[in-house]
């Protein structure tokens, strides 16, 4: 019988999760089997594949258990790349591990990819190679994430777009990413942020992007990248039409304090709906968080009532005032 055990190398320490090193793989009569250590298990729910000397081809296992994948080796393969998710028994997390292995040395390397997560106090806002990047706001058990991930990021289409940009990974319940979460407002994951050189938000995508559809996306977000600079300096200079830009995009951002300060010099009949829906959302805010403000909420739900354009808005904001 033919039998190896493939010896792991960690690419860098940094990048270490809880996952990492808690599986075993070892090749038995052309056969890839891959286990788990006490605690841990592999997600048999969750898609995992192999392919062989870097074709696009892909095999998914003829074994699939949470104790045991099982995949059928290339004979004449020099090497090979493995993806599947390995989980802990508590199922407090479940993350991605592609591993590439070197079938004539013996060596398994952890592959960096978009699979790893990084923290605040690894990057600059502000892009040190005058990139745009692409922050995304993640975790390891979020269905619509893990999505991304095997259905999206991965796709070669995807990864042109991605090599224009840094792209950035960050675990939204990670202590350390507490902060920035807060500040980029982030009531959902994934959500996908677009900064520009200046670390200013452009574009944002909530939920799941399928990848033909995303790829496009940011091609298109990234030849607009640079708008928002230029924007801002014709907005200063009293351009209704780039303040409502501006407007625009701090209202998609959750800004509602800069957004209403830009819709207040856009045109004001254009964009009135939306400026009425930034006031009602930012004093809302503001009541949630202290109490005393909720009184000031009122009296900007009856101006938004009386003044909105949008009948749909004025049947909603009637319920929140009555039920407040």
């Amino acid at each position: 019988m033919k039998f190896f055990l493939l010896t792991t190398l960690l690419g860098m320490s940094a990048w270490s999760r809880i996952t990492d090193d808690q599986a075993k793989i070892k090749i038995v009569n052309n056969q890839i089997k891959i286990t788990t250590k006490k605690g841990f298990h592999l997600n048999a729910e969750a898609p995992a594949s192999a392919t062989f000397d870097n074709l696009e081809t892909s095999f998914k296992p003829i074994v699939k258990k949470e104790k045991l994948f099982t995949f059928l080796k290339d004979k004449k393969a020099k090497t090979g790349s493995l993806t599947y998710f390995v989980c802990d028994d508590k199922k407090t997390v479940c993350e991605q591990q592609q591993k590439t292995l070197n079938f004539e040395t013996g060596e398994i390397k952890i592959k960096i990819s978009s699979s790893n997560y990084q923290t605040s106090k690894e990057f600059n806002l502000v892009s040190l190679n005058r990139q745009p990047t692409l922050l995304v706001f993640s975790a390891p058990w979020c269905p619509a994430c893990i999505r991304m991930q095997t259905e999206s990021y991965n796709k070669t289409e995807v990864q042109k777009q991605i090599a224009k940009l840094n792209f950035i990974k960050l675990n939204s319940d990670s202590i350390d990413n507490f902060e920035l979460s807060e500040r980029f407002k982030i009531k959902a994951i994934p959500t996908m942020v677009l900064l520009d050189k200046n670390g200013q938000e452009t574009h944002r995508w909530l939920d799941f992007q399928p990848p033909h559809e995303f790829a496009k996306s940011i091609n298109t977000e990234l030849k607009k990248v640079d708008q928002v600079e230029l924007n801002l300096k014709r907005a200063q200079l009293g351009d209704p039409t780039a303040a409502s830009a501006l407007a625009f995009n701090a209202y998609n951002s959750l800004d509602y304090a800069e957004a209403i300060k830009w819709f207040s010099l856009s045109n004001p009949k254009k964009d009135q709906k939306y400026k009425l829906a930034a006031e009602v959302s930012l004093a809302q805010e503001s009541a949630e968080a202290n109490e005393k403000l909720t009184e000031e909420y009122l009296q900007v739900l009856q101006k938004a009532i009386t003044l909105t354009p949008s009948s749909l808005d004025k049947i909603r904001w009637t319920i929140d005032f009555l039920e407040k």
